[in-house]
């Protein structure tokens, strides 16, 4: 049996009968397709294991990213509340202090108003005082100076007197109304001041110089003050802090298990090269699948199937596929496996060095290896070789 690449085709004589050219043998046997396809799922165990440790580097990473995003939003929450409490602060010290400037500038002019208010009710209550005094002083000359019995009053005089003394009392009269009228003004005026300063001396109003002492030995201020401090004393310890405990927990996750991850890559690498290159790994389910369905019975004849389905652009369709029946097969067929399994753990076994990691110790052991092979095959049971063939390059890239 053989098989003609120009042709694409197998034929059973050594030379094609279509083009003439010699063909290639391919093996024939179902014990050797089988002992293919088994070290094709054998290394695909190895490939999924592989893809496991790079799993714990990327949770290791993503731990540690969620760790900083943690840490970066409680920090810019702390400053944020600093930020609106020192505002809100400032905002209402300032409203504060304006209220009090024109509070204590309305009182010092209420007392100056009470002041010339009461001065000037003064004045004129002593100005009333002479009126009624001149008045009085006019009733008595009237009398006196109308009275015949008085000796010395003549006439003549009593007519002046009487005269002088009409004239005073109508202009004491008329001035009397006018300053009691402004007397009553003032006493309004007065009044009114009064209440201003009653009223503004029980907001506590200080002169401006003084405020800011008076405000910061408030209750509320001595209150704010001592919770803002220790929310600034917490923000600190968070920033003291740091993330050291989570920086040095990804490191080390990331140490153990890409050491790991670089021991089975090796080992597959020296184990299976020749069965197929690492740049075919990415193909691996579709040579599986080739194999299975009976479209190939050689690692190059499937390789060349799959080369031709990316041309037709039957790709895609053909790695579903390919991934469903491996999905299947994995799930049904654990015994057919089992010595494919074992062989597989003899070889990772055999390679991994003396390291100190759990895992390495568990995959020096060939039982134990190959329970872990069966766990990780599992796994990744419904997830592509392309896929696979991706997490190694990142576990490598973790490597440089």
């Amino acid at each position: 049996m053989g098989y003609c690449e120009n042709c694409d085709k197998e034929v059973s004589s050594r030379f094609c009968p279509s083009c003439g050219k010699e063909v290639q043998s391919v093996a024939s046997t179902k014990d050797e397709i089988r002992s293919t396809i088994d070290e094709l799922y054998a290394l695909r165990a190895g490939l999924s294991l592989l893809s496991s440790e790079t799993d714990e580097i990327t949770q290791a990473d993503a731990d540690y990213n969620r760790a900083v995003n943690n840490y970066n939003s409680k920090l810019n929450n702390y400053q944020k509340r600093l930020d609106d409490d020192y505002k809100k602060y400032s905002e209402d010290f300032e409203n504060a202090k304006k209220k009090n400037k024109k509070n204590y500038e309305d009182l010092t002019k209420g007392i100056a108003d009470y002041k010339y208010s009461r001065s000037h009710a003064i004045f004129h209550s002593i100005i009333l005082f002479l009126l009624v005094a001149i008045v009085i002083a006019c009733v008595v000359a009237v009398i006196y100076f109308n009275n015949p019995n008085n000796p010395g009053v003549t006439p003549q005089a009593s007519s002046i007197a009487f005269g002088v003394s009409i004239n005073l009392f109508i202009i004491s009269i008329i001035a009397g109304g006018f300053v009691i009228s402004f007397l009553k003004e003032h006493i309004q005026w007065l009044k009114g001041a009064q209440r201003v300063i009653n009223n503004l001396s029980n907001c506590g109003c200080v002169p401006p110089e003084e405020f800011d002492d008076l405000y910061n030995s408030l209750p509320s201020t001595i209150k704010f003050t001592n919770e803002y401090n220790n929310l600034i004393a917490t923000r600190d310890a968070l920033v003291n802090k740091g993330l050291s405990a989570e920086f040095y927990d990804r490191n080390t996750r990331i140490s153990i298990h890409s050491k790991q991850g670089e021991e089975i890559y090796n080992s597959l690498v020296a184990n299976y090269s020749y069965l197929l290159d690492e740049r075919d790994w990415q193909n691996l389910d579709l040579i599986i699948y080739m194999y299975e369905t009976g479209r190939a019975d050689t690692i190059k004849e499937a390789l060349h199937h799959v080369d031709k389905a990316r041309q037709t652009e039957q790709i895609v369709q053909m790695v579903s596929s390919a991934t469903q029946v491996i999905c299947g097969t994995i799930s049904r067929s654990f015994q057919t496996l089992e010595n494919t399994m074992i062989k597989c753990a003899s070889i990772l076994s055999a390679q991994l060095s003396d390291i100190n990691s759990t895992q390495n110790k568990i995959l020096r052991d060939v039982s134990a290896t190959r329970d872990v092979l069966f766990k990780a095959l599992k796994a990744k049971s419904n997830v592509s070789s392309e896929q696979l063939a991706y997490d190694v390059q990142v576990l490598k890239s973790y490597l440089n």
